[in-house]
């Protein structure tokens, strides 16, 4: 889709505006639908959160977490040569279903380290 431009004159020269229409998308990443991707399935016990500081530690997380459910473990997800650049996302996997659904349903969105996180379901 082109943009509309605006013509005027500056000086004796010619002045092209680009008239911004505003974003492409208007809803939150989190109102999105989104379907499971092609060949996979969800676990129904993962949880996958993204939007984490890099300082971010599997600690601070289990207690995040743990409002909802018993939390059975924390992967923080890493990148690079040997795995030590933090990605900003992480995989919490709790022993119940039932506890996964609540913390999409319920910590979606909530603050963590000044952060705002989301949480879907993990895909294996």
């Amino acid at each position: 889709m082109a943009r509309p431009h605006t013509r005027g004159e500056l000086d004796g020269r010619e002045l092209r505006v680009r008239v911004d229409k505003g974003q492409k998308s208007a809803r939150p990443r989190e109102a999105r639908a989104r379907g499971p991707p092609a060949g996979k399935t969800a676990d129904p016990t993962k949880v996958f959160v993204g939007g984490l500081g890099h300082d971010a530690n599997d600690y601070l997380l289990r207690e995040h977490f743990s409002s909802v459910g018993e939390v059975a473990s924390v992967e923080l997800l890493m990148r690079g040569y040997n795995g030590t650049v933090p990605t900003g996302s992480a995989v919490v996997q709790f022993y119940s279903p039932a506890s996964a659904t609540a913390a999409i349903q319920d910590l979606n969105g909530t603050e963590l380290d000044g952060r705002r996180l989301y949480a879907r379901a993990y895909f294996t």
